[in-house]
C-alpha cells in the first residue's frame, strides 16, 4: 500500500498491485478487494502492457470468489478494450464458460458464436463450435446442437475439441473404449514398405542402402552415442542422438538411417521425434502423417512398446490398453528411466513418495524402493493401479481420474464439484493449465492409437 500510494514511479509499482491482489484473495479471501486492486491499476494506466493480463487475473479472482457475473463482465472487457492482446480470445472464452455455468445458455451461446467469428485457428473454431452445441443442447435444440458438434469435428478432427464434437454427436462420454484392437506389429515388414516410400518420396537412387550406418559414423555425435550405449550410459547416449537428430534436420536419408538404429536399440523417445522429423521433411501435415505415411512411422510415433507389461496392467485394472499406452506416451515417450525436474520417474512418471503409497496400498512389490520405479513392470503396474483408484473414486470419470493422477485429488475435487457432473465443463474448470493440456493431449493420443490399432 505504501509503495502504491507514495512511489508511483518506482520500478516495482506495477508488481506491487499484483502482490497486493494476490495477498488479498489468496491469503485473506477478500476476493472483491483483490480484483479491484488490479482494476484500479488498469484504470490508472490503461496503456500499460500489463493491463490486459491484470484484467484477466481480476476476472479469475472474481470467479474464484464466486462472483461470476463480475468475472464474466471483466473477461469480456479484454476483447473490447484490448482486442489485439494475447488474453483477448481466452478471456471471451472464459466469459462464455461462466455464462454456461450460470445456466445463461442463450448468453453463453451468443458469446461462443462471437468467438467462432473471431477464431484464427482450427482449434479455436472447434472449441467455439463444440460449446455452441453444448448451449443448444441445454436449450433442447438437439438437431442444431449436433450440427455444431459435427462442425467442431470437421474443423479440427485430431484435436481435443474436434474429438469431443465427434463423440457428442454420438452421445459418448470422453475416452470411449473400443473392443476390437489389434496390437500385432511387424516393424520389419513395415520398414520394407517404408524403404520404398523413402526412395520414391525423396527421389533417392533405388540402389541406396537405407540401413547402412557407415554414413552416420562420419558424425562424432553418433560415434559418441554408440560408445555411451556400449557403456550402458543411456542418458548420455540419448543426449548425443538428440543433438544428431537436430543436426540432420535437412537430411532425410540419414535421419531415416538414424531412426532404424534408435528403434533397434530401444531409444524410443528419440525415435518418436526422429520418426516425425522424417514426415516433416516430407512436408506432411499432422493429418497427413496419419493417413499418407507408411505404417512404420506411426507404429513408432504411437508405439505399443512394453506391450506385454502394458496389456497385463490394463487388463488387471479393466482399462483399455490403448489408454495406458496413450498415458505413457504423454508422460515419458516410453523412456523407462527418465526423471522429471520434480523427480517423477519411469514410464508413467511416478513420484517416489507416491510410489511408496501405491505399493503400501497395493501390497506389491515387497520391499519397494524408489529405484523400482525405473523398472517398467513395476512402474506400469503401480501407475495403472493408481489410476484405477481415482477412476473408482469418480465413478469411472476418466478426465477426473487423469486430473487426480496429474494434479492430485485435493485439487481435483473442487473442480469436479464446480462442474456439477458435466465432463466438458470439468475440463474447463481445471485451474492448472498443465493439467488441462495433459488431459487434452491424452485424449488426442487415445484417438490416434484407436485409429492405428482398431480394426472394423
Amino acid at each position: 500500500d505504501v509503495l502504491i500510494r507514495d512511489h508511483p514511479k518506482d520500478d516495482k509499482y506495477t508488481a506491487a498491485h499484483l502482490e497486493k491482489a494476490t495477498t488479498l484473495y489468496n491469503q485473506l479471501q477478500r476476493y472483491e478487494e483483490g480484483a479491484q486492486t488490479l482494476l484500479n491499476f488498469v484504470a490508472l494506466i490503461p496503456d500499460s502492457p500489463n493491463s490486459p493480463d491484470y484484467l484477466y487475473r481480476a476476472a479469475r479472482i472474481y470467479e474464484l470468489g464466486g462472483y461470476l457475473t463480475k468475472a464474466a463482465e471483466t473477461w469480456e472487457r479484454i476483447i473490447n478494450e484490448y482486442p489485439n492482446s494475447d488474453q483477448a480470445y481466452q478471456g471471451l472464452f472464459q466469459a462464455g464458460v461462466v455464462y454456461y455455468r450460470q445456466a445463461l445458455y442463450v448468453k453463453a451461446q451468443v458469446t461462443f458464436q462471437r468467438l467462432s467469428l473471431l477464431a484464427l485457428t482450427s482449434e479455436e473454431k472447434a472449441a467455439a463450435s463444440m460449446w455452441i452445441g453444448k448451449c443448444l443442447d441445454k436449450q433442447g435444440n438437439t438437431a442444431d446442437a449436433r450440427d455444431y458438434y459435427s462442425q467442431a469435428s470437421a474443423a479440427d478432427p485430431t484435436g481435443y475439441y474436434g474429438i469431443r464434437g465427434s463423440q457428442l454427436v454420438n452421445d459418448q462420454l470422453p475416452f470411449p473404449q473400443v473392443n476390437s484392437i489389434d496390437l500385432s506389429v511387424d516393424l520389419s515388414a513395415d520398414k520394407r514398405i517404408a524403404d520404398q516410400w523413402m526412395i520414391t518420396n525423396f527421389k533417392l537412387d533405388s540402389a541406396v542402402d537405407l540401413t547402412s550406418l557407415d554414413a552416420l559414423t562420419a558424425y562424432p555425435k553418433f560415434l559418441c552415442g554408440q560408445e555411451y550405449t556400449k557403456l550402458g550410459l543411456r542418458d548420455s547416449a540419448r543426449t548425443e542422438f538428440d543433438a544428431l537428430r537436430e543436426e540432420l534436420i535437412s537430411d532425410p536419408l540419414n535421419t531415416y538411417r538414424l531412426l532404424g538404429y534408435l528403434v533397434d536399440h530401444k531409444y524410443y523417445q528419440t525415435a518418436i521425434f526422429t520418426s516425425r522429423q522424417v514426415l516433416d521433411q516430407a512436408g506432411l501435415s499432422q493429418d497427413q502423417t496419419l493417413t499418407n505415411a507408411p505404417k512404420y512411422f506411426n507404429h513408432i510415433r504411437f508405439g505399443v512398446f512394453f506391450r506385454e507389461i502394458v496389456v497385463s496392467a490394463a487388463n488387471e485394472n479393466s482399462f483399455d490398453p490403448l489408454l495406458i499406452f496413450s498415458i505413457i506416451r504423454q508422460e515419458s515417450l516410453f523412456e523407462p528411466k527418465i526423471s522429471s525436474s520434480a523427480d517423477a520417474r519411469g514410464l508413467m512418471q511416478i513420484l517416489p513418495i507416491v510410489g511408496q503409497e501405491i505399493a503400501n496400498n497395493f501390497g506389491w512389490p515387497p520391499d519397494f524402493k524408489s529405484s523400482d520405479l525405473n523398472r517398467p513392470l513395476i512402474n506400469v503396474r503401480l501407475g495403472a493401479n493408481y489410476l484405477k483408484k481415482w477412476s473408482n473414486y469418480f465413478n469411472g470419470n476418466i478426465p477426473a481420474a487423469l486430473s487426480s493422477y496429474n494434479a492430485g485429488i485435493g485439487a481435483t475435487i473442487p473442480w469436479e464439484e464446480l462442474s456439477a457432473g458435466d465432463v466438458d465443463l470439468f475440463v474447463e474448470m481445471i485451474r492448472y493449465e498443465q493439467t488441462r493440456e495433459y488431459i487434452r493431449a491424452i485424449a488426442e493420443n487415445y484417438e490416434i492409437y484407436k485409429s492405428i490399432y482398431t480394426h472394423p
